[in-house]
């Protein structure tokens, strides 16, 4: 299996977290969910946010805990812009 095709199936069976009863598998159904647009559609900060929640969608849910979630995300920016390294594989702080 390419590691193109281990890609798109972890972006289409990821668990993403749920909201108002209904659970979201897929960056695609989360997008949609959580932002009302496919993911291509998504601005830069939405789809950090999607980013962020894998790790633990409860935990880092943009509704559920927003200020969790925006930290999350600016944590994210900071490591893609180089303004902070991270800090082992699961990067929490």
């Amino acid at each position: 299996v390419s590691k193109a095709d281990q890609l798109q199936l972890y972006l289409k069976t990821t668990y993403m977290g749920g909201y108002k009863g209904v659970q979201y598998t897929g960056f695609n159904d989360a997008s949609l969910g959580y932002y009302g647009i496919p993911l291509e559609k998504t601005s830069k900060s939405q789809f950090i946010g999607l980013v962020a929640m894998p790790l633990s969608p409860n935990q880092y849910h943009p509704y559920k805990y927003p200020a969790k979630h925006q930290a999350r995300v600016i944590r994210i920016e900071k490591l893609l812009s180089g303004v902070c390294v991270a800090n082992g594989w699961l990067d929490l702080e």
